[in-house]
């Protein structure tokens, strides 16, 4: 690489050449009637859907483009990117994993803590008057958006004081969620998780009794790995519904239990030595 000579005869490689610093701008973030209207302004189904999934999963506009019907696994509710930019595979999982994810090792999940911290949580703290800091914010999610909602619940507590996780991919990375949660520290202060007894179909997974009976244990193993937490020791509540089956409809169904939970009022704390 030939240096090049600038006023001065000061000799620099073109890489070490410091370019003027771009401005950033947090994006602007549209509130639920406006989506409801941008998505309803389609002229047509194919427009439609096309909006929703973008809206619905976040892609970028060309891998949205380049989804084929193979590309979505609708009993593991995973989209899988393929060709994205860069030309690269992507699957938002924060470890690789050989059920969802054979053989992909260009994951990406690990990255989301920072990005709702330096991206999401300031663009909607400009949009709306709301308080900041962990102490002011909850998380919910479920399925494996749950399984990613556990990940920075284990490694970065602080963003988010209160969470939701219904149902969360704990196979993901053959178990290692589950694994990291053991011995922690610091975790939310309260945690309403949920799961339901009937989570594969018998249509669906031959083996869904056992199956279905080795995720309640999961569930219950991750309860107790919260709860002993040594520094904040969190509230934590297990719902494991009877029959229910792992949907958006049953996670619905769980959500305002959620919420009484996580946003109660604190139990009475023992005086006087009772």
């Amino acid at each position: 690489m030939r240096p090049v000579t600038l006023d001065g005869g000061t000799h620099f490689l073109p890489d070490h050449i410091p370019f003027p610093k771009r401005q950033r701008r947090l994006p602007t973030i549209l509130d639920q009637q406006e989506v409801a209207l941008l998505i309803d302004s389609a002229g047509n189904l194919m427009h439609r859907t096309m909006l929703m999934m973008l809206y619905a999963t976040g892609l970028r506009r060309a891998e949205m483009c380049h989804l084929k019907v193979s590309d979505i696994d609708s009993k593991r509710m995973v989209i899988h990117v393929r060709q994205g930019k860069g030309g690269r595979d992507r699957e938002y999982m924060p470890y690789p994993d050989m059920y969802y994810a054979s053989g992909l090792r260009d994951v990406h999940g690990a990255q989301l803590p920072d990005f709702l911290e330096h991206d999401v949580m300031p663009a909607v703290a400009a949009k709306y008057r709301v308080l900041g800091g962990g102490k002011n914010s909850a998380l919910w999610g479920a399925s494996l958006s749950g399984a990613a909602a556990l990940y920075i619940a284990i490694q970065r507590p602080d963003l988010f004081d209160r969470m939701i996780i219904e149902s969360p991919s704990l196979t993901v990375g053959n178990g290692r969620l589950l694994r990291d949660s053991v011995s922690l520290t610091n975790a939310p202060h309260r945690i309403a998780l949920g799961i339901g007894t009937a989570e594969a179909l018998d249509a669906q997974f031959p083996d869904a009794v056992t199956l279905n009976a080795g995720w309640v244990r999961l569930m219950h193993s991750l309860a107790e790995n919260l709860k002993v937490a040594a520094y904040t020791q969190p509230q934590v509540q297990l719902t494991v519904a009877e029959g229910a089956h792992h949907s958006t409809a049953e996670f619905g169904n769980r959500f305002a239990a959620g919420l009484l939970f996580i946003y109660g009022p604190e139990p009475a704390r023992p005086t006087n030595g009772k």
